[in-house]
């Protein structure tokens, strides 16, 4: 059951609906760290969020623009 499931992972990465999700990932990251280095926020609080974006790539944006902002 997991191998078909891996299978059909790849199979949809691999077919362009994959390459449009990461690009909009990247574009999401890129949005968020422009928008945490030019916010008027503390600079400790800037590099926490930073850091939470770089090391939580799905959830730290997310819960940026849920909460940090």
């Amino acid at each position: 059951m997991f191998t078909i499931l891996l299978a059909n992972a790849f199979s949809v990465l691999s077919s362009g609906v994959g390459g449009v999700f990461s690009l909009i990932h990247l574009l999401l990251i890129v949005y968020c760290f422009y928008s945490v280095w030019t916010s008027p926020s503390a600079m400790s609080t800037k590099v926490l969020w930073s850091l939470a974006i770089f090391f939580l790539p799905i959830l730290g944006p997310i819960l940026y623009l849920l909460f940090g902002r």
